[in-house]
């Protein structure tokens, strides 16, 4: 991806998810089958760190909440921001998320 400037990655299997919230755009990348998939929503503009599940893509605005692609250019909330602190790290264990 031409201009891509990684803020985060994130592995998952054979998957590694590339936050770019300078271009607003999460690029994930199959190392087996070596494809690049972009997912674009302005949300990503906001947002610090990202993660995978399966087939999904989430990322974290600290000052919103979580959000899911339910498209590659269409976001969800699925968790709503909170007073955390500083949050430093966001993983994903058997569907459940832990900021």
């Amino acid at each position: 991806a031409e201009n891509a400037k990684g803020s985060k990655l994130y592995l998952e299997n054979d998957t590694v998810a590339m936050l770019d919230n300078e271009n607003n755009t999460v690029y994930v990348l199959s190392l087996d089958s070596k494809s690049i998939d972009k997912y674009t929503s302005a949300e990503v503009g906001g947002a610090t760190l990202v993660a995978t599940y399966d087939d999904s893509v989430f990322i974290l605005n600290p000052e919103k909440g979580v959000y899911e692609f339910t498209t590659t250019t269409k976001v969800k909330q699925v968790i709503e921001a909170e007073t955390w602190g500083n949050v430093v790290d966001m993983q994903i264990y058997n569907g459940n998320i832990y900021i």
